[in-house]
């Protein structure tokens, strides 16, 4: 189950970076959503770091760990967007991608990130038990 966690987070982190990194004059960017680019970024990030949660979910540091990857991640892509046309590296953008990826970890106090596992267990306990005579 592991593996499959860190097979999704690196598909989020390749969907992040993909439509992070595309110019300015190939027409996608924020679309009608041009006034929550903060929210979009924030969402963007604690989406990461929140699959990387599952991933490091055996203690509490592991989380922890998730939220650092997910904001270290958000900055180098900034970094990265300064030499593309049309996209910059601005600090607003950093705030917002360090508030998701933070966001996780109060999100794990909630238990929201124990319900996905215990959620997730039972379907495969229900697969298993179908595939099995």
């Amino acid at each position: 189950m592991r593996r499959l966690h860190l097979v999704a987070a690196t598909a989020v982190a390749g969907c992040i970076l993909t439509f992070s990194l595309i110019p300015s004059d190939v027409g996608i960017g924020a679309g009608g959503f041009a006034g929550l680019t903060l929210v979009l970024h924030a969402a963007a990030y604690f989406g990461f770091a929140g699959v990387l949660s599952l991933y490091f979910h055996e203690t509490e540091a592991g989380i922890a760990e998730a939220a650092t990857i997910s904001f270290l991640f958000g900055l180098a892509v900034e970094l990265a967007q300064i030499p593309v046309q049309g996209r910059f590296a601005t600090f607003p953008d950093v705030v917002a991608n360090a508030a998701g990826a933070s966001t996780v970890m109060l999100d794990n106090r909630a238990g929201l990130v124990s319900d996905v596992i215990d959620l997730e267990r039972a379907v495969v306990d229900v697969l298993e038990n179908l595939v099995s005579p």
